[in-house]
């Protein structure tokens, strides 16, 4: 079974690279980005290869 992370970033790059330029597909990127993130702060690391989703250090 794949990993979460990685199955909502290849969406993210899906959609960003294929998909209709709109707002629908705007919006996705946006909410599938942002739960992304969360995803990743609750795990406590990456496993996406991307580096837009690494952990931000706290107070720096």
């Amino acid at each position: 079974m794949s990993d979460v992370q990685q199955i909502i970033h290849g969406r993210i790059v899906r959609e960003s690279k294929y998909g209709v330029d709109d707002d629908y597909t705007a919006g996705l990127v946006a909410g599938l980005s942002f739960a992304l993130h969360r995803i990743v702060e609750r795990d406590g690391e990456n496993r996406t290869g991307c580096k837009e989703f690494d952990l931000k250090e706290e107070n720096a």
